[in-house]
């Protein structure tokens, strides 16, 4: 009779028994999922002057809608969180959102708003946003950011994503990112008004004088150019200020 290997079947039962105690947790886990239910919800918003579209208010609506009337006391294998996500994603103000569950059962939300760069104005109607990317947002009747107001020959159609012919969009984007990001022309230009892709009207906000911006190209050498200008001249002094013409400006006194 061979002599038993206690060393080995003592080695194989340990891992055995460890086997056991990982599918236990395992099952257990699953379990505790499907009956455990939402202690609270976290619902966090990035907000700042310019984006106070959605509120925790509009978040609960959202979920509403889903069928979710409230997340509380519902059992965490319930909560379908891609359908929650989409949900929100749906929004027209939302650029980004993430719902996941902690370890302890609670449902985090967080919420990325887009970010509004200028308002196009048109002559018949309240008009439209467009956000940081070139993307186009609906009005919103609930809050009013303050950013670069655009009015004349402008449409949602220039700044389709889709369609690459549109260089038009993409380079008045482009030129109001620079007004935006510099604190002086911030400061200095509230409105742009489009006469034709080739003819932009910049309206400081001080004085009467008017900025013959020409198209939306060689935005930096432009704008450096006429920063030189008021640096050296009083603007208020002149009815029209062009800046459309290579490396030279043109000044109307009034």
């Amino acid at each position: 009779m061979k002599n038993i290997d206690w060393k080995k079947i003592g080695y194989w039962s340990l891992w055995i028994l460890l086997g056991a105690i990982l599918l236990t947790a395992i099952v257990w886990g699953v379990f505790v999922r499907q009956t455990k239910k939402v202690p609270t919800i976290n619902i966090t918003i990035d907000t700042d002057v310019n984006k106070q579209f959605v509120t925790k208010r509009d978040v609960h609506a959202m979920f509403k809608r889903e069928g979710y009337d409230t997340l509380f006391n519902k059992p965490l294998d319930a909560i379908r969180l891609n359908i929650l996500e989409r949900a929100l994603e749906a929004n027209f103000w939302v650029q980004d959102a993430e719902v996941f569950v902690d370890r302890n059962g609670v449902v985090d939300i967080k919420i990325k708003q887009r970010c509004p760069l200028m308002r196009i104005i048109h002559k018949n109607d309240v008009g439209f946003y467009v956000d940081e990317n070139g993307r186009t947002m609906p009005y919103c009747p609930t809050f009013t950011p303050r950013v670069l107001i655009v009015s004349g020959e402008v449409t949602e159609s220039i700044f389709n994503p889709r369609d690459t012919t549109q260089h038009f969009g993409a380079n008045l984007v482009h030129l109001a990112k620079k007004i935006q990001s510099d604190v002086f022309w911030q400061s200095q230009i509230t409105m742009m008004d489009v006469k034709s892709p080739q003819m932009i009207h910049l309206y400081p906000l001080l004085g009467d004088a008017f900025i013959e911006f020409g198209g939306p190209e060689n935005v930096e050498e432009k704008l450096n150019k006429l920063q030189t200008f008021y640096q050296s001249h009083l603007p208020q002094a002149y009815r029209k200020i062009s800046v459309q013409f290579d490396r030279q400006i043109v000044a109307t006194k009034k």
